[in-house]
């Protein structure tokens, strides 16, 4: 424990370690795990061509399994959370220079039970990697971030999204 907060919100499990965090009405931070990599996104934007199809498997299983860990997190009454990350996508999976991958930002996470609009008319999360439900403002659960997930691994494996468009009005229609 770090005070009155647990020492680390989802600790391994392909999930970066959060330590420590804070926020106030000025200022927040968040003390965390220091990934030695980059971003998935900027490893694609440096290749020549798409990722090995035995990389891609590897982020996926990776990344699946880091889903499944934080889908299942319960309370400590022992009631689960439903968490779903809501922003599943190549900037928020992290590769370290020896091979971990990791998923991050679970800045917008939220207990599907209490998944919402966050303003009027505006959903979390980038467009191009939105399950329909989520895009259209239905109820949503962990599987629309298996969506996500599926649609990352699509533009890692081809090195083009699978949804792309002029604007966000476009592609959320195209889903």
């Amino acid at each position: 424990m770090i005070g009155d907060k647990p020492a680390a919100f989802m600790r391994g499990h392909g999930i970066v370690d959060v330590y420590d965090w804070e926020a106030d009405a000025a200022s927040a931070y968040l003390a965390m795990e220091f990934v030695d990599g980059l971003p998935l996104s900027s490893v694609l934007e440096n290749l020549e061509r798409p990722l090995a199809v035995c990389a891609v498997t590897y982020i996926g299983v990776q990344m699946a399994m880091a889903l499944d860990y934080a889908h299942s997190r319960t309370s400590v009454d022992g009631e689960p959370l439903h968490l779903v990350h809501r922003d599943l996508n190549p900037p928020n999976i992290l590769v370290s220079r020896i091979g971990e991958v990791k998923l991050t930002d679970f800045g917008i996470a939220r207990a599907a039970s209490r998944v919402s609009v966050t303003q009027a008319g505006m959903v979390r999360g980038k467009v191009q990697y939105l399950a329909p439900e989520q895009a259209t403002m239905q109820p949503y659960d962990g599987r629309a971030d298996l969506f996500a997930l599926g649609l990352t691994l699509y533009e890692t494996l081809t090195g083009k999204p699978c949804v792309d468009g002029e604007n966000d009005e476009f592609i959320m229609r195209t889903l």
